[in-house]
């Protein structure tokens, strides 16, 4: 299993969505996607097919994923500590991340904020008899997910280590939020997003022949 993949396996486990891949692309509800390499990619909004879009957001969650090779390890004080409640938030802190097997990452979010598009029957109608829609490989996105100031950590590979060092409260931050400022990192890794804002997680559907809607989850 590659990266894109052990993602979205585990985003459809936590919260029944797709991957955004690379976490962060640009990404609207309403998107054209292709599905290509093990990832969505966008090719036109539907607003290029005449449709148009009623959206409705949803409330709001927190991810703390990571997959099952990732060990985590908390420094202060030159001692590994067993849990943030003997964490000094005042004094310096670090903590590792030892990724021991291959396409491994770590995702943290302090909010995930969710909205969906409430007339799907309407594009579906609108888009169904087009000759130039594909019915059997455009993908609508029809929720998203959103959050700022997440973190993503991952590797293909296994053997990477990552460091992240602040204070004991930037370090706490991280740990339950994802919340990367005022920290400093260290270690070579395949990809990292620290501190943006951005798309995390979509579902999208596909229109049948009918205008009705298949739900790719």
């Amino acid at each position: 299993m590659d990266l894109p993949k052990a993602f979205d396996g585990e985003l459809r486990k936590a919260i029944h969505a797709r991957a955004v891949w690379p976490p962060a692309t640009p990404i609207q509800i309403g998107d054209v996607l292709v599905y290509r390499g093990d990832a969505f990619h966008k090719i036109a909004n539907i607003s290029s097919f005449g449709a148009t879009a009623t959206t409705l957001p949803h409330n709001d969650i927190s991810l703390d994923l990571a997959t099952s090779k990732v060990k985590q390890a908390i420094f202060q004080g030159g001692v590994q500590l067993p849990d943030t409640a003997t964490l000094d938030l005042a004094a310096e802190a670090s903590v590792e991340l030892a990724f021991t097997g291959d396409s491994q990452f770590v995702l943290k979010t302090p909010t995930l904020s969710g909205a969906s598009i409430q007339n799907m029957l309407e594009i579906g109608a609108k888009v169904a008899g087009l000759a130039n829609w594909d019915h059997d490989n455009y993908f609508i996105v029809e929720e998203l997910y959103t959050a700022t100031d997440w973190s993503f950590i991952g590797t293909a590979k296994k053997g990477a280590t990552f460091a992240l060092k602040g204070n004991g409260s930037a370090i706490l931050s991280f740990l339950s939020a994802g919340i990367s400022f005022g920290l400093k990192t260290s270690g070579t890794i395949d990809l990292k997003v620290l501190g943006q804002g951005g798309a995390v997680a979509m579902n999208v559907v596909r229109v049948r022949k009918d205008g009705s809607s298949r739900y790719d989850t």
